[in-house]
């Protein structure tokens, strides 16, 4: 996960293989879903997450 936008930003570019993660975990409620969710088609994906703990527990799962 690459962050956009600086320290405070919740915005991140995700690789092909974090989006097929992070998305599994969404789908198995194992993760609550971000603010938004921006899929790239083979590049990956921009996700928006709702708070810098929301984006500690998705770097876990996509671990």
């Amino acid at each position: 996960m690459k962050q956009i936008g600086g320290e405070v930003s919740t915005l991140f570019a995700l690789t092909p293989a974090e989006w097929e993660k992070l998305v599994e975990a969404i789908e198995s409620d194992r993760l609550q879903s971000p603010l938004s969710l921006h899929p790239e088609g083979p590049a990956g994906g921009l996700v928006r997450f709702r708070s810098l703990e929301d984006i500690k527990h998705a770097l876990l799962a996509i671990a």
